[in-house]
């Protein structure tokens, strides 16, 4: 069985630009709950919540949607279309569907996230 979990992007004024990793959501307020390093409760605004694939990257780093990933040369971002986990490449319309890729020994790498290297663009 395949582990639920979430991060949230956030940009709240007290943590500025972070992914959190959650432990709790309301969704009716709207926000998402976490320990920091104090083992203190924060809240953060729910604004873009990215779900655990249940897949590892080579480096055996979790997979979670929104990350950009490379495999074979190219990067691609990870994302939930017809039910299931893609990789959507940059530029293309071309989709790698990662369930029937996760058995294999594949060469994926999480190389950043779509919200932390906007700027960067990592190849977009």
């Amino acid at each position: 069985m395949r582990i639920i979990k979430f991060r949230v992007w956030a940009w709240d004024t007290e943590i500025n630009k972070i992914v959190v990793y959650i432990d709790k959501i309301d969704f009716r307020e709207g926000y998402a709950f976490y320990c920091d390093e104090k083992e203190e409760w924060q809240r953060v605004r729910l604004q873009h919540l990215m779900q655990y694939t249940g897949l590892l990257d080579k480096n055996k780093k979790e997979i979670y949607e929104g990350d950009i990933v490379k495999f074979n040369n190219l990067n691609c971002v990870v994302k939930q279309e017809f039910g299931a986990w893609v990789g959507s490449y940059f530029g293309s319309n071309e989709l790698i569907f990662f369930n029937e890729l996760a058995n294999d020994n594949n060469d994926f790498e999480i190389i950043g996230n779509i919200y932390e290297d906007l700027k960067e663009n990592k190849g977009v």
